[in-house]
């Protein structure tokens, strides 16, 4: 049988398409409409239809390829200098000039150019009127118009933590490697700009490096030249620390005690970064404002023409999301040219307080990171210490700062300070009563979340007299204190568990004594006292479950249309973390959030990066990937999943250690594309596997390549979904050094009548004689909408998605052939009689007049339609009489019985007629329900039928709409296929 043609319409059930366009074709307006939303800031981004540097492949008469070869398994980069590279930079600026001419002559006055774009494309960024954005979206050769938007920052033991020591002191290494602190490896930073005064940065020799060649390269992005950043202030503004905080966490100087100014560490102990002799390279393209779009790409390409080997942005959209194709399409061109990029998944906020689905930093070819806790506190504790024998709950508690409050280092230690509660507004808001004046006077307050933001309670605990402020919690879920709004100078701090905040306020509480006078000194410990007293330290050490979670890191599942691919990729800690920051913030300070766990995993990359110069970032990202260690959610008990924090915590001793990686090409990324591409994401060759629409079964292909330099042999094990079967083929392989193996793995429902829940596993990869750590990808899968779903006697079984758009299939000149949907209804349903079916046709331009459709039923006992099922009963001979696109029932006299157990399949064909496509179906997600086969006369032998799925028959996903209605055994109504449809 010949292949079919198949083409998309747009109908309604009762009418042919309006005005001919196809189902969920973008029209050129609401194309327009969608990229000239208003800009916030007045500045839009406008790329022109040139390729960029990074992405040129030849095609322009007089200039040669810029682009770097797109091999997977091979490390890539782009040379910006390159004779070529200069010539076709040169060509991109006299292209610019002209369509920026074109704009002025299309608006009728000049514009201003605030920055220019070379590298990830042509474009720039011009100040516009949305009413201007529109029209200059419809000029020739501009490929898109976007709104310039402004994006947040996402704000000592942390490098032993994750295993980076053991690559330092070469404990844990790859044969033949030495050790390494990430010696020649350049680490890019886009973020709020970096000191060179602080000792973070400083040239040491230890590490080689000298004035000649110096541990900073500062730049600045509030200006460039369409290549680099021209700027001439790269330390960052008064106040903006985040970009020194995150620059030192992933390669600052190895520092004690003895630097000026000196951080406030134990005695013995020093702080640096995880890669501390990799040089730092900053791009500050964020200002005390915000982050700008045309700033932010304007240091993307200089980060490409820097060529550095790994680049951190701990920035992304305010409550995550986003396009990546669209919105990270210029870090693509980072990673195709030999980048690695990593990116912060991102913090709740006042707009977006529960994190779950709203993870950022979407692309694919970005390492994703979530914030989880490390075993270790350096920070303020509070430790009650009388009257009597306080609960062990109540030492060195820790205290987490405001984010608007007095830093720690800049208050001072208070040793036996009385501790109030005042039980008549536990909350401490106005509505509820206030706090009498001079309650608080000289002591801590102990106050309760809720109620009133935290600004209101610390202010009102101020006014009444408190040194500091210590919010309690009231539930058990984590939290941090946004403390906008509070007095200036404040001291306040929060507790988040609810176990300790429960034993703090009972104990203060049942211990009060009277207010002190507000001047009262309490540093010579020699007054008696009656009420609750505590020893603040601005700064101590204290241990800490690790591998928790942080509370504001925000998480996947990624929503429709990528729900399909795995996000965060992996955790780092990012809860507390004490590094450098700027003058005014007090040189050191411990912030929060994905911000600070995304350098962890950056310093990480540039370890390895040094141990292995010829792997490629994606190979790098997967070694991390697959050797992360398991963690817990926030009550430190239940185990994280891969929508948490992706694989898990990196570990860089054991992913040093890797044997096998997986890569993936440019041109796969962008296929992968949902608007307009041809591969599904989940085929992406990612070190992770799911499918939210698996359904009884699903399949994955992934090739990983043997990075040892030995001969190894791995088998494949599982930890399984807890409602699929994980198998692999094949299930053991030998790899010589550098080969690469393609591994088939598939997901199979263990109960086909059952719904197919979200399930969580892995796959396990164990080499034989352990020259790799065993390596693991984690597994997500789901049922699709027609597994089985049955309450109350009622079961729904619906293959079809139809609404408006659907497909006609068949043969030009028309030819005979079958197609049919395979149902599972549950055991207990049968015996199921069906009482009519009901089937979709297309337009007149497909289905004629007398067209004929014969119905056949069937029960498949094996529930496998390719090899046969007993026909239980048919409809034959329903003639068309009017043509057009509706859904059309016939009624079984008398009705079809089926005693099962197994499926239920309906088949179709239409024997005589003149249309050529008289099979219709819906293209949204194919549910591995639908079939085509050959003709061969009535009462076909599904036997000898040919029976294939859609796609492998016909190269299409449609879902064919067939539907049927009847009852169960129980006489309740049952339709498999969907609800009773209306003729029209």
């Amino acid at each position: 049988m010949k292949l079919f043609a198949f083409r998309t319409l747009c109908a309604s059930i009762a009418l042919a398409c309006a005005a001919g366009a196809p189902a969920g074709a973008a029209t050129p307006d609401a194309l327009a409409v969608r990229e000239v939303d208003a800009s916030p800031v007045g500045r839009y981004l406008v790329t022109f239809d040139e390729a960029g540097l990074a992405a040129y492949t030849g095609g322009v008469p007089g200039y040669a390829r810029t682009a770097p070869f797109d091999v997977p398994f091979a490390r890539h980069a782009l040379d910006a200098d390159s004779a070529p590279s200069r010539a076709y930079l040169d060509h991109l600026k006299s292209r610019r000039a002209a369509h920026v001419a074109a704009i002025e002559a299309a608006l009728g006055r000049g514009v201003a150019v605030a920055y220019e774009y070379a590298v990830t494309e042509n474009g720039v960024s011009v100040a516009l009127s949305p009413g201007e954005a529109r029209i200059v979206a419809g000029l020739p050769h501009v490929a898109r118009v976007a709104p310039v938007r402004v994006h947040p920052l996402s704000s000592y033991r942390g490098p032993a933590f994750i295993g980076a020591d053991r690559v330092w002191n070469g404990t844990s290494l790859p044969f033949g490697a030495s050790a390494t602190r990430g010696q020649g490896m350049r680490v890019g930073v886009i973020d709020s700009g970096v000191d060179r005064a602080h000792p973070s940065f400083g040239n040491d020799a230890a590490c080689g490096f000298s004035a000649a060649a110096p541990k900073l390269v500062a730049r600045d992005c509030v200006a460039n030249d369409g290549v680099r950043c021209t700027g001439s202030n790269p330390a960052p503004e008064t106040g903006v620390g985040h970009g020194m905080h995150v620059a030192s966490t992933a390669a600052g100087n190895a520092i004690d005690g003895s630097a000026v100014p000196a951080p406030m560490l134990p005695a013995g102990w020093a702080m640096s970064g995880v890669a501390p002799c990799a040089q730092v390279v900053s791009y500050k393209a964020c200002i005390a404002t915000g982050c700008y779009d045309d700033m932010l790409r304007s240091a993307v390409q200089n980060v490409i023409a820097d060529a550095v080997d790994v680049v951190n942005y701990s920035i992304g959209p305010r409550c995550g999301g986003g396009d990546p194709w669209n919105d990270s399409a210029h870090f693509l061109a980072a990673a195709t040219s030999g980048i690695a990029v990593v990116a912060a998944a991102g913090n709740t906020g006042a707009e977006c307080a529960v994190p779950t689905g709203l993870v950022a930093n979407l692309g694919p070819w970005v390492t994703t990171v979530a914030a989880s806790t490390h075993d270790r506190f350096l920070g303020p504790l509070l430790t009650v210490t009388g009257p009597g024998e306080p609960s062990p709950l109540l030492s060195d508690m820790i205290l987490t700062p405001g984010s608007a409050t007095l830093p720690p280092p800049q208050t001072i230690d208070r040793p036996r300070a009385p501790l109030r509660f005042y039980a008549g507004n536990p909350g401490a808001c106005t509505a509820d009563g206030g706090i009498p004046a001079g309650y608080f006077n000289g002591s801590i307050a102990i106050v309760r979340r809720g109620g009133c933001n935290f600004g209101e309670k610390i202010a009102n605990a101020a006014a009444a007299g408190a040194d500091a402020t210590i919010v309690v919690n009231n539930v058990d879920t984590n939290f941090t204190m946004a403390t906008d709004g509070a007095p200036a100078g404040a001291t306040a701090y929060s507790i988040s568990s609810l176990a300790i905040a429960d034993a703090l306020v009972a104990f203060v509480g049942a211990h009060v004594d009277a207010p002190g006078p507000a001047d009262r000194v309490f540093a010579d410990g020699l007054e008696p006292a009656a009420g609750a007293r505590g020893d603040y330290r601005r700064q101590g050490l204290t241990a800490r479950q690790g591998d928790v979670i942080g509370s504001f890191s925000l998480r996947g599942p990624v929503p429709a249309p990528l729900e399909d691919l795995a996000k965060p990729d992996v955790s780092a800690p990012g809860v507390d973390i004490y590094a450098a920051t700027d003058p005014a913030s007090g040189d050191y300070e411990i912030l929060s959030g994905t911000s600070m766990a995304s350098p962890h995993v950056t310093g990480a990359t540039a370890l390895l990066r040094a141990l292995h110069p010829s792997w490629s970032g994606g190979e790098v990202k997967s070694a991390l990937m697959t050797t992360a260690v398991p963690g817990t959610r926030e009550n430190g008990t239940t185990p994280w999943t891969s929508e948490d924090v992706g694989s898990g915590r990196i570990d860089v001793a054991a992913a040093a250690l890797a044997g096998l990686t997986f890569d993936e090409t440019d041109a796969n990324y962008r296929a992968a594309n949902p608007s307009g591409g041809t591969l599904p994401i989940k085929a992406l060759n990612l070190a992770s596997l799911r499918d939210m629409q698996c359904g009884e079964s699903c399949t994955f292909t992934r090739t990983v390549r043997n990075r040892l330099d030995a001969t190894g042999t791995w088998t494949v094990e599982f930890d399984q979904p807890a409602q699929y079967r994980l198998t692999a083929t094949p299930s053991t392989f030998t790899l010589a050094p550098g080969q690469t193996q393609t591994l088939a793995f598939e997901a199979e429902i263990v109960d086909v009548t059952q719904p197919g829940a979200l399930s969580f596993g892995s796959v396990r990869l164990r080499e034989k004689e352990g020259r790799s750590p065993v390596q693991h990808l984690p597994v997500a899968v789901r049922g699709s909408a027609v597994s089985v779903d049955c309450a109350g006697g009622w079961c729904n079984f619906r293959i079809d998605a139809f609404s408006a758009g659907y497909s006609a299939i068949g043969c030009e000149p028309r030819c005979n052939f079958l197609w049919a949907n395979r149902f599972s209804p549950p055991a207990s349903a049968y015996p199921i009689t069906l009482t009519s079916a009901t089937f979709l046709t297309g337009s007149p331009s497909y289905v004629a007049q007398g067209d004929r459709y014969d119905v056949y039923v069937y029960q498949d006992d094996d529930r496998d339609p390719s090899n046969g099922a007993t026909l239980a009963g048919s409809f034959k001979n329903y003639v068309v009489s009017t043509a057009g696109a509706r859904l059309r029932t016939v009624t079984f006299a008398p009705p079809i019985v089926l005693n099962g157990p197994g499926d239920v399949v309906i088949a179709l064909a239409s024997p005589t007629g003149t249309g050529p496509r008289p099979a219709t179906g819906e293209l949204s997600v194919f549910r591995r329900r639908s079939y085509v086969g050959d003709y061969a006369g009535e009462d076909p032998n599904l036997a000898t039928a040919n029976l294939r799925l859609n796609p492998e028959a016909i190269g299409s996903n449609a879902n064919w709409v067939i539907r049927a209605l009847g009852t169960t055994a129980g006489g309740q109504a049952i339709a498999l296929g969907g609800e009773a449809p209306v003729e029209r």
